[in-house]
């Protein structure tokens, strides 16, 4: 009986470590994209929140009364990562997947991200700030601005901190830009961030665990 008991516990133990240490790979696999997908959840959820649309409101008025002058700069800033990270791969700077595999880790996330935002955006059908139309949400520029910036991050942030602090400046600016140009509430911004770096993201784990997986 005693060494049974002592089987048991061990036993015990052994299931209790594995369920842990689960739980624990489980969190790791996951953390990478708790950053974007809170982005996506505040910017989500929070429009159905009475204080978030008036907060909103609030910020289109602040910029509609602050006479701020309106600019196309927003249609070409999202493509600027995209020329660093052939300008830096041309310049003899290797990047982390090398081209072919950049270039289709880049083509992915713009599909992902693309795609979701069309669907979304036909989906809720939320009307602009100026009411040109209702596909305000989420902001398209802004989720593609994410996209170039996390590929440009995942490439080549290894070499230099200022390559995500430059990469995310762009992106951000790109975000502040569709709002002050009255085309996006700040929340559709905010979405639009966190699908553009979690689409990048999700399609960046995807292909090194087939990478791993083929090894």
């Amino acid at each position: 009986m005693f060494f049974g008991r002592i089987f048991i516990l061990n036993a015990q133990s052994i299931i209790d470590t594995n369920i842990n240490l689960d739980k624990s790979k489980g969190f790791q696999q996951f953390k990478p994209f708790l950053g974007s997908s809170a982005l996506i959840g505040i910017g989500s959820l929070t429009r159905s929140f009475q204080f978030s649309r008036k907060l909103d409101y609030k910020f289109n008025d602040f910029v509609i009364k602050s006479n701020i002058k309106k600019t196309n700069l927003d249609d070409f800033l999202p493509y600027s990562p995209i020329v660093a990270l052939y300008s830096l791969e041309a310049c003899g700077i290797k990047s982390r997947s090398g081209i072919k595999t950049m270039t289709l880790n880049l083509v992915c996330s713009q599909i992902a991200s693309g795609l979701s935002v069309y669907i979304i955006k036909n989906t809720a059908q939320i009307e602009r700030p100026d009411k040109s139309n209702k596909l305000s949400f989420p902001s398209g520029h802004t989720s593609l601005a994410f996209v170039s910036a996390q590929v440009l991050i995942e490439e080549y942030g290894h070499h230099s901190i200022w390559i995500p602090i430059s990469a995310y400046t762009v992106a951000s600016t790109v975000g502040i830009l569709r709002i002050t140009n009255n085309k996006h509430w700040l929340t559709d911004v905010i979405t639009g961030a966190g699908i553009g770096i979690l689409s990048t993201k999700i399609v960046y784990h995807i292909n090194l665990k087939n990478k791993r997986t083929k090894v």
